[in-house]
């Protein structure tokens, strides 16, 4: 995992390096490799904090603030992540531990993951490795929803829709053609199939956990006899989830 840290502050760039590299990060030598961001807010214009909305697509933004008001300005922005500026090397290790946390593996289908920690693709047993630019393109595809190139290319930051058609067929060349698929009108997605068989899978675990917890609710209320036919009930539910 690669981080930046946007300061002209130098003592606060060293507290930084001590906390990230400590805690397995390493410095980012291009822009297109950043992870996580640390920006010093008194240090960017209006414009150019707008341009932090789209990194949040595929990157963790924590700014550092030094006062109430730059803190309501992030906030009116839509930015929730914030440090105090002379934070302690531990704060922002602690920041580190729970960016770590957050990045769960995306699961596409039984058989195809997003490895976010060796940014890779797990694709029929074999995995494959992705460029960041191509990793952040399946990221944002995995939602399940449909995407034109010109919202891609804003989202993942490239220069053109022609970049976005590049990475989509570089990507399909390293799988097969029906793994990224177009809809004329709506643009691209993840093959449809392979993620509704991975709803349905869902919404019977959901269903089966819905019902365990009324269930519950009735054995901590109900008679000696009601109950011993309800943990039995419970006993087929919970063998359905092994």
């Amino acid at each position: 995992m690669k981080y930046k840290v946007a300061s002209d502050n130098k003592k606060l760039k060293e507290r930084a390096f001590l906390s990230f590299n400590s805690s397995g990060f390493k410095e980012a030598k291009h822009i297109q490799e950043v992870d996580f961001w640390l920006v010093d807010l008194k240090n960017i214009s209006q414009q150019t904090l707008s341009t932090y909305k789209n990194k949040q697509n595929y990157s963790f933004v924590l700014f550092l603030v030094n006062s109430q008001e730059e803190i309501e300005h992030c906030l009116e922005n839509g930015f929730t992540n914030y440090l105090n500026e002379d934070f302690k090397t531990t704060e922002l290790k602690a920041w580190c531990k729970y960016y770590k946390k957050s990045q769960g593996n995306v699961h596409i289908s039984k058989e195809e993951i997003l490895d976010f920690n060796s940014r890779s693709l797990l694709f029929q047993s074999s995995s494959i490795n992705l460029t960041l630019q191509e990793f952040n393109l399946l990221k944002t595809l995995s939602s399940g929803e449909f995407f034109t190139t010109k919202e891609l290319a804003d989202i993942i930051s490239v220069e053109s829709t022609t970049s976005v058609r590049t990475l989509i067929n570089r990507i399909r060349s390293k799988t097969d053609k029906k793994f990224i698929i177009q809809k004329r009108g709506f643009g691209y997605r993840l093959n449809s199939k392979k993620r509704e068989e991975n709803s349905e899978v869902n919404s019977y675990l959901d269903d089966l956990e819905e019902e365990k917890k009324i269930l519950q609710s009735i054995v901590d209320s109900s008679s000696i006899f009601i109950v011993t036919f309800i943990h039995k009930k419970l006993y087929c539910i919970n063998e359905s989830f092994r």
